[in-house]
């Protein structure tokens, strides 16, 4: 857009100037427009802003992980590294576990990964557990799923029901059981999920 022709006129001592009137309008257009953008982006980033605030991140791996026992070094932390072929593994015994401490956090849903070199039945009837107490090393917490199966190698995930806790548990009630698990993301917004 062209600026407007000046208008010219005449002054008492007959000098001939150009009227200002036109320029302080399109300076005046100008600055509301700057304004006017600047209002629009500061309102759509910070709506980018609070979307992206309430985005899920793994959360698990903020928290410290163990289980009932260990066998041959399998230890807890294993379901926590990133890789799906290192994998947790109690000894056989009764009513194993697992348990992720996250100190306070709203969970949104938990992946669990089943190992895919053998066993993949271990993990049938894996209880998931969140909540805030330590009673029976947080086994006695709530529900929050239980698995009836996952194939070899597979991931499922677990949706929240706007489950807050401390403690994730995976506990599988019964005798002679082993507890095998190759990687458990949790994810959780920091606030209760929607």
């Amino acid at each position: 857009m062209l600026p407007p022709v000046a208008k010219v006129v005449s002054s008492e001592s007959g000098e001939k100037c150009a009227d200002p009137a036109p320029f302080a309008s399109v300076l005046y257009q100008r600055i509301f427009v700057v304004f006017f953008l600047s209002f629009i982006l500061f309102h759509l980033f910070d709506d980018i802003l609070y979307s992206l605030d309430h985005i899920p991140v793994n959360i698990a791996g903020w928290g410290t992980a163990n289980q009932s026992t260990s066998l041959q070094n399998m230890h807890g932390h294993y379901a926590l590294d990133g890789l799906s072929y290192t994998c947790t593994h109690t000894a056989l015994q009764s009513d194993p576990w697992w348990k992720l401490d996250l100190l306070k956090s709203y969970i949104s849903r938990v992946v669990i990964t089943n190992r895919i070199d053998c066993c993949p039945e271990r993990i049938n009837g894996v209880e998931i557990r969140i909540g805030h107490s330590l009673e029976n090393n947080g086994n006695n917490n709530p529900i929050f799923a239980v698995i009836s199966r996952i194939p070899a190698g597979v991931s499922s995930t677990y949706i929240c029901n706007n489950m807050e806790g401390q403690y994730v548990n995976l506990f599988i009630p019964g005798y002679s059981k082993h507890l095998t698990l190759c990687e458990v993301p949790v994810y959780g917004e920091g606030r209760k999920c929607q």
